[in-house]
């Protein structure tokens, strides 16, 4: 996942920006050296070569602090960038978690739904022939719609956790793919 979470990229290049800062602040504490030359095309073959270095003996800035300030700054970043990468785990097994509950819920709510399906089928036959009570029918269609409601409830939980799922692994483009299976089913 580290490679096509967006957030896990962003925070390793803060991390990199970060280094980068500390080569430019312990840069700045070094004097700067150039060398020049020049050569002349024309029959007299003039060249003139010099070197040149710089250095501040006193800017009125302690550029060890500041060195010292970006090497905190890089060090923050790759905790945060640990601590994320942490978090981002946490997310995706307790959603591969919450995925695969959903997915046991939901056989086990689909052979309950056909029990209730047969119980409401019964209590009606019951009461046609006066062998059962009106309430005992009102009681299995409480039952049925009860069931039906948290089958619903149990898909959205589904949904979710496979979103999120997908979404900390960086790879929320394959939802579709997913929800479209031959073997999906749609509550409605």
């Amino acid at each position: 996942y580290p490679e096509q979470s967006a957030l896990i990229r962003k925070m390793q290049m803060d991390t990199q920006l970060a280094n980068a800062n500390v080569k430019a602040q312990s840069a700045a504490k070094k004097p700067n050296v150039f060398a020049f030359g020049e050569y002349t095309l024309d029959e007299k073959q003039n060249w003139i070569v010099g070197v040149a270095a710089r250095y501040n003996l006193f800017s009125g800035i302690d550029k060890n602090k500041n060195v010292q300030a970006a090497e905190l700054q890089r060090y923050a970043s790759e905790l945060l960038t640990a601590r994320t990468k942490q978090e981002v785990e946490n997310i995706i097994y307790k959603s591969y978690s919450e995925a695969t509950t959903a997915q046991q819920s939901h056989q086990l709510l689909q052979q309950n739904l056909k029990a209730a399906q047969e119980n409401l089928r019964i209590q009606t036959l019951s009461f046609k022939e006066d062998m059962g009570t009106a309430t005992q029918v009102i009681d299995a269609q409480n039952t049925l719609s009860a069931l039906k409601s948290e089958m619903a409830l149990n898909a959205y939980k589904y949904v979710m956790s496979l979103a999120t799922l997908l979404q900390s692994h960086g790879s929320i483009e394959q939802f579709q793919s997913y929800v479209s299976q031959s073997n999906t089913s749609y509550i409605r």
